[in-house]
């Protein structure tokens, strides 16, 4: 614990000044790894489906991995804890990182969930790994309050991440229900409103590969 603070401290003294490449995505990447919560697991109405990684997996080379590294509950103190055994230990070019809505549902402070998301964007950075950030999309079971810090928490996300030239990926934008303001569209969500339903995680797949990898890929030849 005290170690992985200490190493938290340290990375937040660095500046990102040496990234200057940081927003091109060289193609095929080797290895990614994804960092979330039951969304990226693949939780729904109970049981588990085929999670958006699964999905991101198949549109790659075979022998490409794309490792899910998403745990059910998980608020971003504990991706942060556990970033370095499961994402920087295993060397991945790329990290997507999805979390913030359980800081949210337990009553985390913005400020919080902000420097956690910070703290592994730059752990990424220093260890030579593309964080790629993405938004929270609306959680239908969430009252006016929560709603309004989600929509406060994607602000801080996209102006981070274009300011340090990290590609961010609006999950917000892709599920957003364009009748009914501050709501996700019905059609993506399980019976709970909140986890994604089978189409709802395919949605993830193809948003991350068409806003990050698509539009880098090399002609075959």
């Amino acid at each position: 614990m005290k170690r992985t603070t200490l190493l938290v401290f340290l990375i937040l003294l660095i500046p990102i000044s040496g990234c200057a490449n940081a927003g091109k995505i060289p193609y095929p990447p080797e290895k990614i790894v994804v960092m979330g919560d039951s969304i990226t697991w693949g939780y729904y109405n109970n049981t588990r489906i085929t999670p958006y990684p699964l999905y991101l997996a198949a549109k790659f080379p075979v022998g490409m991995e794309v490792i899910n590294k998403g745990f059910g509950g998980n608020q971003t103190s504990q991706m942060l804890l556990r970033f370095q055994k499961d994402v920087v230990n295993r060397n991945p070019g790329y990290i997507i990182i999805q979390g913030g809505s359980n800081d949210i549902r337990k009553g985390v402070s913005l400020k919080e969930t902000e420097w956690n998301l910070k703290s592994m964007y730059q752990l990424a950075r220093y260890n030579n790994i593309t964080p790629i950030a993405t938004t929270l999309y609306f959680d239908n079971t969430f009252n006016k309050s929560q709603t309004e810090n989600v929509i406060a928490l994607n602000t801080w996300i996209k102006i981070y991440s274009w300011k340090n030239r990290n590609p961010v990926v609006d999950f917000n934008k892709r599920f957003a229900d364009k009748s009914t303001p501050g709501k996700s569209n019905p059609a993506l969500l399980s019976n709970d409103s909140m986890h994604p339903n089978p189409a709802g995680q395919r949605a993830l797949a193809n948003v991350i590969y068409d806003k990050v990898f698509a539009v880098n890929v090399s002609p075959e030849k």
